[in-house]
């Protein structure tokens, strides 16, 4: 199969969301199947040396955020003409934004299906910026609009999936938790981070590494730990990276007094965080990866989806010779959602249950 695999940030650029998309893209290829990233030229430098193909687009600083770049792909004339010559048979979107509109024109165009992920809360990043309830419900419109031009919807967790029905979407969800590189690091790289940044050896060590921003949940971890610290527990607290609520995080750490065993590192590029992986480069998931994950909720007294929903749901797979059941077979297992799907219409029923919204839209 050829699959497409389309985000709003890529490596160089090391995030949560970016380093998913490479694992992705890394696994389709390892399984002998033609994978294409399709994402803003963030680096002007080579960064060849995958397993799939990098077509990208050209992509200026956002204003806000200066690390991350952003570009209209159909301005972009070079880009255009790779992406012609690119055999397409699905495309998985993980933005709802440039990442989303291109993965919809080329679904469209090529009449072939459309898997959305669902990876923020993006209310919250909106009222981060515009800091107005109203701009930030026309923002969730806007996402929960292009969910539902999506012929599939996934989320990383049963949260995600609460929270993109409490925007308002109405449509069934696959939960598809992520898959964890098995990184296991050597004696002298813990020993080489334990003297850089002071961690004892005597004590365990709690380590959270990504965005330092209060929607990853961080609050939980510091109350944990203050309860840890009032039960006479030792440890250390290690936050890795960095994000927009980062000052605020350290006035918590203060104000609940684990000031002395917190350790915040900063961000940390991949040449330093590690001597066994290249720069920027991350293990794809061990062949361990969780299952597809299904959750089918309480019967819901409302229509889980509208009728147009229903209909181009069912025929994600059908009529569609380039991912017929064959094919689709090839590379997603017996038992997972895409395959099942595949087989809709014939002998074996439907084996996936979703997540179907059961209230009406809350608060954000």
């Amino acid at each position: 199969m050829h699959i497409g695999e389309l985000s709003d940030t890529f490596y160089p650029i090391v995030d949560g969301v970016g380093r998913v998309v490479y694992n992705y893209a890394n696994i389709i290829a390892k399984k002998g199947h033609e994978c294409y990233v399709i994402a803003p030229m963030a680096d002007t430098g080579y960064r060849g040396g995958y397993p799939f193909e990098l077509v990208d687009f050209h992509a200026r600083n956002l204003p806000l955020q200066k690390q991350y770049q952003t570009g209209i792909p159909v301005f972009d004339a070079h880009y255009g003409a790779r992406i012609s010559m690119v055999p397409l048979d699905i495309v998985h979107a993980h933005s709802p934004f440039i990442a989303g509109q291109e993965a919809l024109r080329l679904a469209r165009k090529r009449n072939i299906p459309l898997v959305g992920t669902f990876h923020s809360k993006y209310y919250d990043d909106f009222y981060k910026v515009v800091k107005q309830e109203l701009l930030a419900d026309l923002g969730v419109k806007y996402v929960v609009s292009f969910y539902e031009r999506c012929d599939e919807v996934w989320t990383v967790s049963r949260n995600s999936a609460e929270t993109l029905h409490s925007y308002g979407y109405e449509g069934d969800i696959i939960v598809l938790p992520n898959g964890t590189p098995d990184n296991r690091p050597r004696p002298e790289d813990l020993a080489a981070a334990r003297e850089r940044f002071g961690l004892s050896a005597d004590v365990p060590v709690l380590f959270y590494c990504g965005q330092l921003n209060w929607k990853k949940n961080i609050a939980h971890i510091l109350e944990a730990a203050q309860l840890l610290m009032q039960q006479g527990l030792g440890f250390q607290l290690v936050l890795a990276g960095q994000g927009p609520d980062e000052q605020d995080i350290r006035k918590k750490v203060d104000a609940l007094g684990l000031t002395e065993r917190t350790v915040f590192t900063g961000h940390l590029p991949c040449s330093t965080a590690s001597t066994r992986q290249p720069p920027c480069s991350s293990s794809p998931p061990s062949t361990t990866r969780p299952a597809w994950s299904c959750v089918k909720r309480r019967p819901c007294i409302r229509q889980a989806s509208s009728h147009a929903a229903a209909r181009r749901r069912s025929r994600l797979w059908t009529g569609r010779a380039a991912c017929s059941a064959r094919t689709a077979a090839k590379i997603w297992p017996a038992s997972s959602p895409m395959r099942s799907a595949s087989r809709r219409n014939g002998s074996t029923s439907l084996e996936k249950t979703r997540i179907r919204r059961c209230s009406s839209r809350g608060t954000a």
